[in-house]
Formats: structure tokens, C-alpha cells, sequence
């Protein structure tokens, strides 16, 4: 198996970066395996242009539990780079390890990375304007919510495979951007499958109007446990035309129809979506003046304590869980998560959710409230989802430990709309507060 990394790590001392990260296939025979979790890394020059990077990767994931277990995965890691300015490249040695499963790998790969600013804002200036010249945060200039369906063919039979993600989008000058997609299967028979993509795209407003056309392509990693989406090794291509309109300064209805295709694999689909784009930034602007909104950025692990498979049989699950909430005011935000079974024996579980939420306001040490709702596509590990649709109603207790970090508890229920899968949940996590300005 042919494996692709992408990881985003921040330097929270001198030379030691940790940060997410996500694994899958490209190439060989198991495309949809994917794993997702923590990376961590420390630098140590070696002379000036030579660095040595020891890391370590653990996460939860995996392409089925008779390969993965649970789903727990261990990389540890040995890399040799040349640097120059700000882009490093260079031999990773390292070993796959799943302690529950029967994969214990050693290989050698290639590393390549780019250093850049994570600049944000206080906590304390969340609500109030300031003066920026550069992007915050993560540099994305758009994100959006994504609703669509793939219209496949095999011999005779026609298929439908509805999927929902979302897509980030950085502009690198006015009507010409890249970004990345992420997405999964909704509905048809292709629960568990899943996409991460990158994407390079240029769109053009007609007559300066709220009109805009565009074009796109996607690359990346694809696949699951569908029997209608063969991949072969993983890799998947989009080719896609769109059109949207302004609804408002930051808001814009976005649809788009395109082409799928498996160069590896058997599966090849027409698609189209309706999206729901927010800009986070508008880079291009003449205007340094921008308004400051609170992010959140939550770290845990989610435990099912009954979990229905398709073999009727039952058993608990334990997931790693990753939030972002973007405060729309001091009380009402929006809630992207994602989580990857690392425990009990749904190995290859995994699940995205979008939705919305509401904190109460903070009293004596930082103690609040809320409750959350939040709708996705799940699948995988053998867990009945049936179509991949499900839906998780949240509630939670949490206090500041620091003024920036905290740490939640929260309990709900997730439910498959199709599917038996229907699990109380519990869910532990630190949250790390700060503040985005965009103009």
C-alpha cells in the first residue's frame, strides 16, 4: 500500500511542532484506508542547512478491523531534510504499527514541508475590531458547507450516492485559489466511504456583478467500505464547472457539476453539489480594519457505550475527536467536527459533522453550558449506518482551566437515519480559545 500524509503542526516550543494529521492510501490494493490524529515532531540542526526531525504519529482509523483492530495507529518516525528559507525537503524512516490489528510495517518515504505564520488575535479582543496586514489562523480565505450526489453506472444499474464535507479555499490573487475537500457518503449503499482532496480553481465575476462562474480540479485520496466505489489504491481526480451568487457581503450559493474518475479503480461518476460558501477573509481588500471573532479548537476522545454492527452483534467504541467552532457572536457558533475510531472493534469507523451550537455565558471560574446539533455521514468499521446519514444532539459542562484553555464534557446521543446505529455518547476534550480578525 501506496501511503500519503498531510499534517499541519504548530511550534509550541523552540523545535517542537504537534499538531493533526491525516493518513490514507493512493496506491496498491486498500484504497479507503484512512487514519486521523495527532502528529508530533522536535528539530534538531545538524549543520546549516541539514535538520533531523524524530516524530511520532498516533491516531485512529483504519480500512476494516480484520486489518486494523480497533483502529489504534502508531508511526513513529526518523527524518533526514535539507532546508532552505521556509521549504524543507528530504528520507523519512519509519515504522506502521496497530496494536490490536495484524500491520507492523517498516518503509521508507519522502517528507516535504513549508514554514509559515499562524498569527491570531488575543482572546480578549474577540468582538472588537482591530488592524491586520496579513491573513490569520489557518490562511484560508473561504470555507464551505457541501451537499451533493454522485450518479455512477455499473453495467446495467444505475446508482445514486448522496455525500456531504465541506471545502476551505486560500486565494493566491483575485479569482485564482487552491484549497482542500473533504467529504462522505450520505446516502446509497456506500456507507464508510470518504474523500480528502486538494483542489486548484480560478472563478470570474460577470460584469463585476454578484454573479460568478467558475471551473476547478480535485486530487487526492478516496474510498471506504462502499461495494458501489471500487478505488483500487485510493487515488481520485474531480474535474467541475460552477456557478453562485452573493447573497451578501460574505455569503454566496455556490452550485457545481463535474466528473469523478478512479484512475486505479473501477468507479467513475457525474456529480453534482449545492454549496454554501462563508469568506473568513477578504485578502485582496484595500482596508487593514477587520473584526476580531472567537475560534475554538477542541481535542478529545469520544466513547459509544453501545455500538450495533451488521452482524447484529454489539460493542462499545472509542473515538478521537477534533472541533473547530467559529463564533458567529458571544453565543451562537458553528461546529465542524470529525472523528476516528482508535478502540473496541469497529476499526475504520469514522465520522464527519457540520452544525450549530449555543454556549451559555461564563460565570465564577470560567463555568458555562451548552448544547450543540450537528448532522454528518458516518460509516465504516463495520457499523451500521446504512447510507452513511447520521445525526448527534450534544450537551455539555465546561470550565476555564487557563484564560485560553479549558476542558468539556459533554454527552449526547448519535443516531443513523437509515441504519440500527442508535449510541449514547460521552465525549471528553481540551479546548483551546483565541481570536481570527478578518476583514
Amino acid at each position: 500500500m501506496g501511503m500519503m500524509s498531510v499534517a499541519y503542526l504548530l511550534e509550541m516550543a523552540p523545535g517542537f511542532h504537534l499538531g493533526p494529521a491525516v493518513y490514507g492510501s493512493i496506491a496498491g490494493k486498500r484504497g479507503g484506508f484512512f487514519t486521523v490524529g495527532s502528529e508530533a515532531n522536535w528539530t534538531h540542526a545538524l549543520g546549516r542547512h541539514v535538520e533531523l526531525q524524530p516524530g511520532i504519529f498516533i491516531g485512529g482509523g483504519g480500512g476494516g478491523p480484520s486489518m486494523v483492530g480497533g483502529g489504534l495507529m502508531v508511526r513513529p518516525h526518523l527524518d533526514l531534510v535539507l532546508r532552505d528559507a521556509a521549504l524543507s525537503a528530504g528520507l523519512s524512516i519509519s515504522h506502521v504499527y496497530f496494536p490490536s490489528g495484524i500491520i507492523s510495517s517498516n518503509q521508507i518515504g519522502l517528507v516535504l514541508s513549508h514554514e509559515g505564520d499562524f498569527t491570531f488575535t488575543s482572546a480578549e479582543q474577540v468582538r472588537r475590531e482591530s488592524h491586520i496586514e496579513a491573513r490569520q489562523g489557518l490562511g484560508f480565505d473561504r470555507a464551505s458547507a457541501v451537499a451533493g450526489a454522485y450518479q455512477t453506472k455499473q453495467g446495467a444499474v444505475s446508482s445514486s450516492i448522496g455525500y456531504a464535507g465541506a471545502r476551505f479555499d486560500r486565494f493566491m490573487m483575485p479569482g485564482v485559489f487552491w484549497g482542500i475537500e473533504t467529504a462522505g457518503a450520505a446516502s446509497g449503499n456506500a456507507s464508510g466511504y470518504a474523500e480528502l482532496l486538494g483542489t486548484l480553481g480560478a472563478e470570474y465575476a460577470l460584469f463585476d456583478g454578484p454573479v460568478s462562474v467558475g471551473a476547478r480540479v480535485s486530487a487526492g485520496m478516496g474510498g471506504g467500505s462502499s461495494a458501489l466505489i471500487h478505488v483500487g489504491g485510493g487515488q481520485l481526480d474531480k474535474l467541475s464547472v460552477n456557478a453562485s451568487v452573493a447573497l451578501s457581503k460574505n455569503l454566496h450559493a455556490v452550485g457545481e457539476v463535474g466528473y469523478a474518475k478512479t484512475p486505479t479503480g473501477s468507479f467513475s461518476a457525474s456529480f453534482a453539489s449545492a454549496n454554501l460558501a462563508f469568506d473568513l477573509d477578504h485578502p485582496f481588500s484595500a482596508s487593514t480594519t477587520a473584526f476580531v471573532s472567537e475560534n475554538e479548537w477542541v481535542f478529545g476522545t469520544e466513547h459509544y457505550l453501545k455500538v450495533r454492527h451488521k452482524n447484529g452483534e454489539m460493542s462499545t467504541l472509542n473515538a478521537i475527536s477534533l472541533k473547530e467552532n467559529f463564533y458567529l457572536g458571544e453565543n451562537i457558533y458553528i461546529s465542524g467536527q470529525a472523528r476516528s475510531a482508535y478502540g473496541g472493534d469497529s476499526g475504520g469507523y469514522a465520522v464527519g459533522l457540520i452544525g450549530v451550537g449555543y454556549r451559555t455565558q461564563k460565570i465564577q471560574r470560567g463555568v458555562h453550558a451548552g448544547a450543540e446539533f450537528l448532522v454528518g455521514a458516518a460509516g465504516g468499521g463495520f457499523v451500521d449506518t446504512s447510507g452513511g446519514a447520521v445525526i448527534q444532539p450534544m450537551v455539555y459542562l465546561g470550565m476555564d482551566i487557563f484564560p485560553t484553555v479549558g476542558l468539556k464534557l459533554s454527552g449526547g446521543q448519535i443516531k443513523s437515519m437509515n441504519g440500527t446505529l442508535n449510541s449514547r455518547v460521552i465525549d471528553l476534550g481540551v479546548n483551546v480559545s483565541f481570536g481570527l480578525a478578518g476583514r
